[in-house]
């Protein structure tokens, strides 16, 4: 098998500046102006205490998503997120893929962690992508690529697209 099936854990409480990334689809351009753009951190901890969701994570992770091998997607990686987030007592993910393949990436892990007990939504920009690869559960965000959650300091659009994934996980 081929790919990098690591995972790196990125601390819940974490600010643009703390951010590098190696990826040749990831342009830290509107991050480094606002981390929500690319990690909702700040609007997830928001909804925490305004208790609209339940706690949330002392880490995410982050996966290279570029990866060809279907298998060591469902077994490696699938295998070892699933036992991290079981530690960490996470029953919610959101998957966010920055490239096309990563689209089918996190349509793979979606399935895997759907059959482990997490619920799960894949949050992309790339339309076409999630139905070409038959995403489980997805939500198309209109935003510019590589900024799952809007445009950098538009509050009311990162909000927005959480909220409409909530309601995506509730209804389904």
């Amino acid at each position: 098998m081929s790919g990098d099936f690591s995972l790196r854990p990125i601390p819940a409480r974490i600010f643009a500046d703390d951010i590098e990334s190696n990826h040749e689809y990831i342009t830290m351009r509107y991050a480094k102006q606002d981390i929500n753009v690319l990690l909702p951190t700040e609007r997830l901890r928001e909804l925490e205490q305004r208790e609209v969701i339940g706690e949330v994570g002392d880490r995410h992770f982050s996966i290279y998503d570029f990866l060809t091998s279907v298998e060591g997607v469902r077994g490696e990686l699938a295998l070892r997120l699933i036992s991290e987030l079981a530690e960490d007592e996470i029953d919610v993910a959101l998957l966010l893929p920055v490239c096309e393949l990563g689209h089918q990436t996190m349509s793979v892990l979606q399935v895997e962690l759907e059959k482990a007990g997490v619920s799960s939504l894949v949050i992309g920009t790339d339309r076409a992508a999630m139905e070409r690869v038959a995403t489980p559960r997805a939500l198309v965000a209109e935003c510019p690529n590589l900024s799952m959650f809007g445009q950098p300091g538009n509050r009311n659009m990162q909000e927005t697209i959480l909220n409409d994934a909530l309601d995506h996980l509730k209804n389904a």
